[in-house]
């Protein structure tokens, strides 16, 4: 995992939504999507790039990186989401909520 001296380093270095996702899906699965809710390992992306679909006959299910997280059906981005947890793990004292409103 790389370090960073700051939160701008780390919001520079990952730029955009979809590297959140790589970032994600390489922590989450280690370069090898399983399906959560069969755990066949061998699902297929669809076009938008971040659903998979699960091609176990019985299944079917598409699911995301974020599937069984506390990221799931969340409406809040993961950038923004990513910088909170840097914030709350860096802090050497108490971090509180209303410094977290400015993200």
């Amino acid at each position: 995992m790389q370090q960073f001296k700051n939160l701008r380093e780390m919001m520079a270095a990952y730029s955009d939504e979809n590297v959140y996702r790589e970032y994600m899906e390489q922590m989450r699965w280690g370069g090898n999507p399983t399906c959560p809710f069969c755990g066949m390992n061998k699902p297929y992306r669809l076009k938008n790039g971040r659903t998979f679909r699960c091609k176990d006959k019985e299944c079917k299910k598409d699911f995301t990186v974020t599937v069984g997280t506390i990221f799931e059906n969340s409406k809040v981005k993961l950038s923004v989401w990513m910088a909170a947890m840097y914030l709350i793990t860096g802090h050497k004292k108490e971090l509180a909520a209303y410094n977290l409103v400015g993200i």
